[in-house]
């Protein structure tokens, strides 16, 4: 489960109103993930995350190649592009090590 300290704890949601993150912490996955394991996959639906342990790393394949094209770690978000732009993720997010990721689908 996700509580309001991991949230508040986020630069980008620095802003948001503290009476909003018990709101959003009730309605965001908590998402465990191993070494390996993919939190989202290209042409998946929109959802927005934030990474709160571990790191995840953004890939594209390229030419039949997997690529890593950028990471994120705690306290950062991916999703924000597929959200801004109404599309499915035209990358792939996974773990190289065990990560918690906070899941909230559009």
């Amino acid at each position: 489960m996700i509580v309001v300290e991991e949230l508040a704890a986020v630069p980008v949601l620095e802003s948001v109103p503290q009476d909003d993150f018990a709101r959003v912490a009730g309605v965001a996955g908590d998402v465990r993930l191993a070494a390996g394991e993919y939190a989202v996959h290209e042409g998946d639906e929109r959802a927005l995350f934030v990474v709160l342990a571990g790191r995840i790393e953004v890939t594209k394949a390229i030419d039949g190649i997997e690529r890593v094209i950028g990471a994120r770690v705690p306290g950062q978000i991916f999703g924000e592009v597929p959200i801004t732009f109404g599309t499915p993720f035209q990358v792939e997010g996974s773990t190289r090590r065990q990560g918690v990721v906070g899941h909230r689908p559009a």
